[in-house]
């Protein structure tokens, strides 16, 4: 690796409810993170907006905690990886003219079944490699065109999170390949912004950002945000990328046969592909394809859509925290509730579809559903079912992803909430057959988008380099199937299947 004495880069993951930051260093070590959080306003079930300045305030402080850490003004370069889809209409001086609609804001529903009818649905996919859904930017716009006439008339730029904080920071109006896609006005052929979905919305090409590929210079920092931020007006903006991508360059998934589980709120299972996938099996499980941001490749993921929230459903409802206890054993309560689980599954099966089903049915009307139940259970047998069902979707998700790529993947890397917690990783290495690798307390997308910052300014003189020194400083803990488990598993597994099927034909009368 190159080494160049006393320089870093700034890697920014921009997300719903909060802005991550890391300081990482040219040998790619983590010297500083920072957090803030700002919050998500709703006026309704299908309404969720964010204050963009509130989200800029945020940026602003993390660049100066961070810009403390190095006193010598060697900060070089910053990116961004961030949420996708999510946008806001600015006018000309980047002042936002409506608060930003993120990605879960449901409300452009005609909109969308408008661009259906408009388009095709599978001409929609196999231009953009996305499946036609209100969360693309395109359907919110459309939204402001049809309920704001007057905003829609005075926008100037139609702006996502990567390219509006960029544009702030003082880059031009540059937005990566794989944000690009989930506007669902991107094409994934052409590379460029398609003509004939643009002029369906009314939407100038010269509305939108430039679409670039990650990890190129796209300008340089203002005087202006220098002043506020303490930073080098020599320091560089690097284009960066959509937060799922980004965080797999950061742990250094980027080729076929290997895979990134991320477990939050949701779970997200990402594969790359040396080429797009346009089949009928992704089209009718509604997955997406689009670039990495790792040169020449693409990827997809799928999502189960209660996953973390399925757990702490569990926690809020079902366990009552005995703070001395938990105080004492130094242990929080996920680690009380996972000791006092039973060590072998039982007849017991949980459906984790409470606010609808992820991948492979996108089912909004799916429900949860307990089966098994009897007077012998006891909230430790649901806890471990609660755990098991996720996981059994994880899976379906999993070999689904599989069969679209025709490569097998026999190892995983996860990061998220369930990296903490080594019972659900081995859970998931045992009812999955896979190796799990997993580094604790990683942030993923700041790592990816500090690698591309790093790439951007020469620190690290290709992708590989930039990845192999970040991943030499993270320390891997790895999770092995247990064979009697996975075989018991297994069994389990089909049942689960089964019983899927038979609750989700029922949920499609209603």
């Amino acid at each position: 690796m190159k080494v160049v004495n006393g320089m870093s880069v700034i890697g920014l993951d921009i997300g719903t409810s909060s802005a991550k930051g890391i300081l990482l260093s040219n040998r790619g070590q983590v010297i500083g993170k920072s957090y803030r959080g700002y919050a998500v306003s709703s006026k309704s079930k299908s309404h969720f907006e964010l204050t963009p300045n509130q989200v800029w305030e945020a940026i602003v402080s993390i660049l100066n905690e961070l810009a403390s850490l190095d006193n010598k003004r060697n900060i070089k370069a910053i990116s961004i990886s961030a949420m996708g889809d999510t946008v806001t209409p600015f006018d000309h001086q980047l002042v936002p003219l409506h608060n930003s609609l993120l990605a879960f804001d449901t409300r452009s529903a005609r909109e969308t079944t408008f661009l259906s009818e408009k388009l095709g649905e599978k001409w929609v996919f196999k231009t953009t490699g996305m499946p036609i859904h209100s969360t693309y930017s395109a359907c919110k716009i459309l939204w402001l065109k049809n309920h704001y006439p007057r905003i829609f008339d005075k926008t100037v730029k139609f702006l996502c999170y990567e390219d509006f904080i960029a544009s702030r920071l003082g880059a031009d109006y540059t937005i990566s390949y794989s944000s690009a896609a989930r506007t669902l006005f991107f094409d994934l052929h052409q590379k460029s912004w398609n003509e004939k979905i643009l002029n369906l919305c009314s939407v100038r090409e010269d509305q939108l950002s430039r679409p670039c590929p990650s990890g190129i210079s796209i300008g340089h920092l203002s005087k202006k945000v220098a002043k506020e931020t303490a930073l080098s007006e020599k320091t560089q903006i690097i284009c960066g990328g959509h937060d799922q991508p980004c965080g797999a360059i950061g742990m250094g998934v980027v080729s076929e046969g290997s895979a990134l589980d991320t477990t939050g709120t949701i779970e997200v299972i990402l594969v790359p592909f040396s080429q797009p996938h346009l089949n009928e099996t992704m089209f009718n499980a509604k997955i997406c394809c689009y670039n990495h941001c790792y040169p020449n490749t693409y990827c997809s993921f799928s999502q189960v859509l209660t996953a973390g929230a399925a757990y702490q459903w569990f926690k809020d409802n079902f366990f009552q925290t005995n703070n001395d206890q938990t105080k004492d054993s130094q242990e929080n309560v996920y680690q009380v509730i996972e000791a006092n689980m039973p060590s072998h599954p039982k007849n017991l099966y949980f459906i984790p579809y409470l606010s609808g089903s992820g991948n492979p049915t996108m089912n909004p009307n799916a429900k949860g559903v307990f089966y098994g139940l009897t007077l012998a259970t006891n909230k430790n047998d649901i806890a471990r079912s609660v755990l098991e069902g996720i996981t059994y979707e994880m899976r379906i998700n999993l070999e689904l992803m599989e069969s679209i790529s025709g490569t097998t993947i026999h190892k995983m890397k996860s990061v998220g909430g369930a990296s903490r917690s080594n019972f659900w990783l081995q859970l998931k290495a045992d009812i999955t057959g896979k190796t799990i690798l997993s580094s604790k307390n990683v942030e993923a997308g700041c790592l990816g988008a500090a690698i591309l910052s790093g790439i951007g300014v020469g620190i690290f003189t290709n992708f590989e380099e930039g990845i192999d020194a970040v991943n030499r400083n993270l320390e891997y803990q790895e999770f092995s199937p247990n064979r009697e488990m996975n075989k018991v598993y297994n069994e389990k597994y089909h049942e689960y299947k089964t019983l899927n099927k038979t609750i989700s034909q029922l949920f499609s009368f209603i």
